[in-house]
């Protein structure tokens, strides 16, 4: 029983080696051959160190596993070191053995090196099948050398254990190594697909939503042309074509905060000024669609860049009215917390479905059809969490949507503080 325990320590202590390289391999993408070297080299001194005692004289490992699996993949040059590593610590340890492993590593370094060369041509498939056979020539050669030098028969029990789990522990690395590999591929083949396909969205959105005011602009400057053209028809040619122009140079602004956020400009914002500012920007829209809002305003400071903070609640507060079509309220609300400040923006427009709200932030979602782009949620979204902020979006079909933006802090707030501004057509 005793021996059931040191092999299984043995692969226990080997693949938690291993899995510092699967993690390696996560993080960095590329695990460089010093990396396999030294975890490598773990591996096989604490097999050396925890070995499977059969009596006081006659002791074995699985040091092989960690040495060929990783030979195979890094070639003679690391199994040369590991064969050096691990010669000198049985050196270090003394007894017969000593001069057993030093024969062994001359003898694997030679066969492990040739099979190495022809194991890195193969195709993954194969590589996996040849390292479930490799495990057997190789145990059975060290076995030989230890019974040679030795002069000491290992029992049938023993000399199959190892060689079922020398053979089973390489297969393993290797399977899960490939595995690895492949996937780690895969993943990298379907971000690059994905960083491919937003740069198309874009690129198509981009491309057309300027193509629309420029073709525009073009028609009312060939309109222009005409000779006999009064001044009238000419002057509301121009204010078109002025309009088009301020709207294609919006499209890019969005476009441009999204794709270069700017944290230099970040600066000390008086919260209560920005949220009454935007509601006076926004309230000449309020009124033409016979909207009233409530402004419920409590003191409190927060940094970041206003000018795009403002974007942000403008953006949002044009949403509400236009969910708004036949009139309704717009209430916004500034709740203050110790590190934190809620802006809730809420309507009573026609409200979106569990899909919608899921989908708000992406490019190129609307839930104004053909009318909108979805820039400017991607570019809302964008600037808060930019700030370090998060939104949340509550909505009801045919009862209202509550966005609520939580953005931190900076100094002492006042939840007494507060005022109520009522702004009515």
């Amino acid at each position: 029983m005793d021996i059931v325990k040191d092999f299984i320590l043995n692969f226990f202590l080997i693949f938690t080696c291993f899995f510092i390289l699967i993690v390696l391999k996560f993080r960095l993408g590329q695990v460089s051959k010093l990396a396999l070297f030294l975890v490598a080299s773990l591996a096989v001194l604490f097999c050396i160190t925890f070995p499977v005692r059969l009596d006081e004289d006659f002791i074995v490992d699985l040091r092989m596993i960690p040495i060929v699996a990783v030979g195979l993949y890094g070639g003679w040059p690391i199994l040369a070191s590991l064969m050096l590593v691990k010669v000198g610590y049985r050196f270090w340890w003394g007894g017969l053995g000593a001069y057993a492993s030093l024969v062994i590593a001359i003898v694997m370094i030679l066969l492990i090196s040739y099979i190495s060369y022809k194991f890195q041509s193969l195709s993954p498939r194969n590589r996996i099948w040849l390292s479930a056979l490799i495990g057997i020539p190789v145990t059975i050669l060290e076995l030989l050398i230890v019974m040679f030098v030795f002069q000491h028969s290992i029992p049938l029990t023993i000399f199959i254990s190892k060689l079922v789990l020398q053979t089973i522990g390489i297969f393993f690395f290797v399977l899960t190594w490939e595995m690895v590999i492949t996937y780690k591929g895969l993943h990298e083949r379907v971000l690059r697909t994905e960083k491919m396909e937003i740069v198309s969205h874009l690129a198509s959105s981009f491309s057309h939503e300027v193509r629309n005011p420029m073709t525009t602009v073009k028609g009312f400057l060939q309109l222009m042309t005409d000779p006999k053209i009064d001044r009238e028809k000419m002057n509301r040619y121009v204010s078109i074509a002025i309009n088009e122009i301020d709207r294609a140079e919006s499209i890019i602004k969005e476009y441009l905060t999204f794709t270069k956020p700017d944290s230099s400009e970040n600066k000390t914002i008086d919260g209560r000024d920005l949220l009454e500012t935007s509601v006076e920007v926004i309230r000449p829209l309020a009124n033409a669609s016979s909207i009233s809002i409530i402004l419920k305003n409590n003191h409190f400071i927060f940094e970041g860049n206003k000018q795009r903070m403002q974007q942000v609640l403008i953006n949002l507060f044009k949403n509400a009215i236009e969910a708004m079509q036949s009139g309704g309220t717009l209430t916004v609300v500034a709740v203050t917390q110790t590190k934190w400040v809620k802006i809730i923006i809420e309507d009573t427009g026609i409200g979106m479905t569990r899909e919608q709200i899921n989908r708000l932030g992406e490019p190129f979602f609307s839930t104004k059809g053909d009318l909108g782009t979805g820039l400017g949620m991607m570019v809302v979204y964008h600037i808060i969490e930019s700030m370090g902020g998060k939104i949340e979006v509550d909505s009801q079909v045919g009862k209202g949507t509550k966005f609520t933006l939580i953005i931190p802090s900076v100094g002492s707030t006042h939840q007494t503080d507060v005022d109520t501004t009522i702004i009515s057509i």
